[in-house]
């Protein structure tokens, strides 16, 4: 299955994962599952973490390589999902 991560659940992966609950845990880590992370999610973290809005353990950017997450181009075209994939 493939999903398309909300800006807060990537931020919990990586800084809170307390606050998932056990079935989000589950999804994430199943081995079928594959996450993706849009463009415009990672330029609001930046601009979050530049500002000094948002408090994270270490540079946002260090996290994606470590993590099983394929970044998404976001172009008009891609702006609707199609029904494989799913926005959470």
């Amino acid at each position: 299955m493939k999903y398309l991560l909300d800006t807060h659940v990537f931020l919990w992966m990586i800084a809170h994962p307390e606050n998932l609950s056990k079935k989000a845990k589950d999804l994430l880590e199943a081995e079928e599952t594959l996450l993706f992370l849009s463009t415009v999610s990672g330029l609001e973290i930046a601009i979050k973490y530049q500002l000094g809005r948002l408090r994270l353990p270490d540079d946002p950017i260090r996290y994606i390589p470590e993590l099983p997450i394929q970044v998404m181009l976001l172009y008009n075209d891609r702006a609707f999902m199609d029904e494989n994939t799913y926005c959470h």
